[in-house]
């Protein structure tokens, strides 16, 4: 006999923490995106924009045995027809990728079938539900739309999603041996040519008296890497990806998992890198540089990196979102998933369902907290 619950309000969700940390510690698909430090964070910076809709499956003895860590917010289609759409928790202003249900081992089936049941009979508070970025490689994709009954929905649309990674191997020397004999020649080129014109010193962030000193740098530098290009960057564009950041950083670093790191020329930082290790994976999120700086600052951190997560055993180092030449040439593979959107079988519905629209286009506004203007927030 299982048992579902909503939560509505912040208060549940922080009550749920132990619970959250425990059914995560041994779940299907433990990815650092939905670690209760995460979601928690984000909600943080973004509550009450974000209208929680949290899922709980429970069994016979209470023993939290599943999460559907969703939001809902308001769709608009073409500027006049609101939907009500479900998302999966983090999922914006923060860098999160592959979302997924938490789902204790061996209970998949049942909690999936109780989780569709529970929309299925609650199907006046949604309309539509909106997944980027799946890893399908992980079952994730399975087991969000096993979440609603197939018949009960007027549509289930998927579009490939391209994500890069980098399987790293047993030894420095094992990586540079992937390489090209040009490209080798290139990386070692530019590292001799930059360690000879100035004085180079490569920092992690393992303090959190230091912490706020990085940050600040990440923002800098990502801000003059997009200045570039005649744009202002994500940190300024998305406010509350900031205020993200300041939660998020001082919880990953207490649990091991920060790596956030800066390459000083001559005493100048240049270039900065932050992702979070976890299970193993190495996250790479957000990263920056100087255009003044010396050339191939940032190829240079990144080769420091890699480095570092090769020597301390990590397996795997993921790009993410997206597949580039430059991604291929530190030899990263694609990997190919998907983004889910559905739509609930209703009248509404039935000119959606036959129409070619897409939540990233420009017929659909997807609203807050994806779209917290600058002027909108922190009132």
């Amino acid at each position: 006999m299982l048992s579902t619950h909503l939560v509505t309000e912040y208060k549940e969700l922080s009550a749920l923490r132990n619970e959250w940390r425990r059914l995560h510690s041994h779940a299907l698909s433990a990815t650092i995106f939905l670690t209760w430090e995460w979601v928690i964070s984000w909600v943080e910076a973004v509550y009450p924009t974000a209208e929680l809709f949290i899922i709980l499956v429970r069994d016979s003895d209470n023993n939290l045995i599943a999460i559907a860590p969703f939001y809902r917010t308001s769709f608009c289609l073409l500027a006049c027809q609101h939907f009500k759409t479900l998302r999966c928790l983090g999922d914006c202003h923060a860098g999160a990728e592959y979302p997924d249900v938490i789902v204790e081992k061996g209970y998949e089936e049942a909690v999936m079938h109780n989780i569709a049941s529970f929309l299925q009979q609650n199907g006046d508070i949604w309309d539509w539900a909106w997944f980027p970025n799946i890893a399908a490689w992980t079952g994730a994709g399975t087991r969000l739309q096993s979440c609603f009954c197939p018949d009960n929905l007027s549509f289930c649309l998927q579009r490939e999603k391209h994500f890069s990674s980098i399987v790293l191997p047993d030894s420095w020397d094992e990586y540079m041996g992937r390489f090209s004999r040009q490209r080798r020649s290139t990386l070692r080129r530019q590292m001799k040519k930059a360690e000879q014109n100035c004085e180079i010193q490569i920092t992690a962030c393992d303090r959190q008296k230091d912490l706020d000193a990085f940050l600040e740098q990440l923002f800098f530098l990502h801000k003059r890497r997009w200045q570039m290009i005649g744009h202002d960057g994500a940190f300024v564009r998305q406010p509350a990806m900031v205020d993200f950041y300041r939660n998020m950083a001082p919880r990953a670093l207490e649990n091991g998992w920060l790596a956030l790191y800066s390459l000083k020329a001559n005493g100048r930082v240049v270039a900065s890198q932050y992702g979070y290790i976890y299970d193993g994976v190495y996250n790479q999120i957000q990263e920056g540089f100087d255009p003044d700086g010396p050339a191939g600052s940032g190829n240079l951190l990144r080769m420091h990196v890699i480095r570092w997560c090769i020597e301390h055993n990590i397996r795997e180092y993921d790009f993410l979102g997206g597949h580039s030449a430059h991604k291929a040439h530190w030899q990263a593979k694609k990997r190919i998933g998907y983004e889910l959107f559905l739509g609930r079988n209703c009248l509404k519905n039935s000119l959606v369902s036959k129409l070619p629209f897409w939540p990233t286009g420009r017929y659909i506004n997807q609203g807050e907290p994806a779209f917290i203007s600058k002027m909108d927030f922190g009132k």
